[in-house]
């Protein structure tokens, strides 16, 4: 897998007479990794893979025969969805005859086409990264370290780096089949000469760099579920971990099936933001309550790729971007492969993810308000009502203020105040309702519970309440005041600016939400109501507003302003 960037072409080989077998499904699986890898290059220099069937001659009828025509169709059942899908599948036997050197010679020119023209990272792009299979010492010369340069480039008396000891030495001499060279580059087999260094000590390991590699505890990958593991993924189960040069135990955590599906996530926005809790990996988020897994061996359909925290029983050293392979290595599974991907975010950050459970109650309207106009569109509508039913009698509703409420049309609100003693509570909509609402009709609190948030919170940080609107008080015809029965005249009403031109209010309370108590700012026998809407400032502060209601009969008022208002300030009508 860790060489997946120098690898030109894949040939998958299967038996003609055992057909496919555990080995070859987990065959499939890798070199379908490998040539997702190959993937990133230009489409015609990329290469592709090659599916050959040997020993067609030690099966009945041979390439015309059933057996072959039942391993052909085995065949395309493992590959499909994978990169293997559309290569020849190429027969072989291994008897000499005229026909074993036809079959030879198509292999042959498969395998050249399947190349393409390969395509190697500049060097210098990269950091030297050398993976070794074999150690050995060398009587008066050192340690030989043969192996395969995977990225970047080395010379001789240049310094490399075995992360697996911490110690770093010069290159004392470089060999690439058989013959002494001064530099190797990516692609190119070599021993590498050291010295200082116990060949003993090590096993398969990689040379690198100095400082290149970090050792890690975790990381983040974006895998896909290998469909021929007929078992669920669930998270927080442990998983033999591959990758680069390194296997070992690691947790995983399932993630972003919901948001890639319906946001299309990418990448570079996948850490600091909120998901949905995930028990296991899914398959299709669409079909997750009815096709978690498919108890068949090869599913039929495309399966989503999803995000994968991976937290590492220890500290490993691995290349940046590299490929993963979950698998339970200790099973006797059909396929012990059960996910694979690439390593997207090296680290560990499980405190920059934070997963939620979506959370709902349900309350009811127990009573309208008044209508208001809104100033908008003239069109007038309620802007708050009563609920019932969230909360039990005796509730502290301050706790609870600032909450919202969304109705049965989307619409938003907000827990302004308690209403009464019996649980009830006022609910303001700061741009309306748009749809008339009805006594009985459903409400919904919707939060979220965030995974180990130990204070209990209802995160509603994803609801968004509208802006403010301006609205008036609706002025009933019969609510005008009346002459008075005696006969004699009544004295003409002042006009507005008459009376109160000269009357100064001040602030007396706050309700909340931008609305006040005045008092002073018209007399007693004046009909606040008459002058609902009337512009007012407050004098010294530059801020303005609105007169929205009367408030008792002496004269006192609501009023509605924006803006940092306190106890005392003076009124004055514009």
């Amino acid at each position: 897998m860790s060489a997946a960037s120098i690898v030109d072409s894949v040939i998958l080989v299967v038996s003609a007479v055992s057909s496919v077998q555990l080995q070859t499904v987990e065959c499939c699986v890798i070199g379908d990794a490998v040539l997702e890898k190959r993937k990133k290059q230009p489409k015609d220099k990329r290469g592709t893979g090659v599916i050959v069937v040997t020993k067609v001659d030690l099966i009945q009828g041979g390439v015309t025969g059933e057996k072959y025509a039942s391993v052909i169709s085995d065949i395309k059942s493992l590959t499909l969805h994978t990169n293997f899908e559309n290569c020849p599948i190429l027969p072989c036997s291994i008897s000499p005859s005229s026909s074993s050197s036809s079959f030879h010679n198509s292999i042959l020119s498969s395998i050249n086409l399947s190349c393409g023209v390969p395509v190697r990272p500049p060097p210098s792009s990269s950091p030297f990264y050398f993976q070794i299979d074999h150690c050995f010492p060398s009587k008066g010369v050192g340690t030989i370290l043969t192996g395969t340069v995977l990225s970047g480039s080395l010379k001789v008396n240049e310094t490399i780096e075995l992360p697996t000891l911490g110690k770093s030495y010069k290159v004392k001499g470089i060999q690439s089949f058989s013959s002494n060279v001064l530099s190797i580059k990516v692609g190119d087999r070599a021993g590498i000469c050291v010295t200082g260094l116990d060949s003993s000590n090590l096993e398969r390991t990689v040379a690198v760099t100095p400082k290149s590699l970090k050792s890690i505890r975790g990381c983040l990958g974006k895998v896909k579920r290998v469909r021929m593991f007929k078992y669920g993924l669930k998270s927080g189960t442990k998983f033999h971990m591959s990758l680069g040069n390194e296997t070992v135990m690691g947790e995983v955590t399932f993630f972003g099936g919901k948001e890639i599906h319906e946001e299309g996530l990418t990448v570079e926005n996948v850490l600091d933001r909120d998901y949905v809790v995930q028990e296991g990996y899914v398959d299709c988020w669409e079909e997750r309550f009815v096709d978690t897994v498919d108890p068949m061996r090869y599913k039929t359909t495309e399966i989503e790729e999803q995000y994968c925290y991976i937290k590492f029983d220890r500290s490993i050293y691995v290349p940046r971007k590299c490929q993963v392979i979950g698998s339970r290595l200790d099973s006797d599974f059909e396929c012990r492969l059960a996910f694979c991907g690439e390593v997207v975010v090296e680290g560990e950050v499980g405190d920059r993810l934070r997963f939620y459970t979506e959370k709902e109650k349900i309350c009811w309207v127990s009573k309208l308000d008044s209508k208001f106009v809104r100033q908008e569109d003239s069109k007038e509508i309620f802007f708050s009502a009563v609920c019932r039913d969230l909360f039990g009698k005796g509730a502290q509703m301050n706790n609870f203020k600032g909450l919202k409420i969304v109705n049965k049309n989307g619409e938003v609100g907000h827990i302004s105040e308690a209403f009464g003693t019996e649980g009830k509570f006022r609910v303001e909509f700061p741009k309306g309702l748009d749809t008339d609402p009805t006594v009985g009709d459903e409400m919904h609190l919707k939060f979220r519970k965030v995974r180990g948030d130990k204070t209990n919170k209802m995160w509603q940080d994803h609801i968004k309440l509208p802006e403010k609107v301006n609205r008036k008080v609706i002025v009933e015809e019969s609510e005008l005041p009346k002459p008075p029965e005696k006969k004699k005249a009544a004295p003409k009403p002042a006009a507005k600016s008459e009376k109160i031109d000269k009357l100064v209010g001040a602030v007396d309370k706050s309700k909340g939400d931008g609305v006040y108590i005045v008092s002073g700012l018209f007399k007693p026998e004046v009909d606040v109501k008459l002058h609902v809407g009337d512009s007012i400032a407050v004098a010294g502060k530059g801020l303005t507003g609105q007169i929205v209601g009367a408030f008792g009969k002496a004269g006192k008022c609501k009023v509605e302003i924006s803006g940092d208002v306190e106890v005392g300030d003076k009124i004055e009508l514009v």
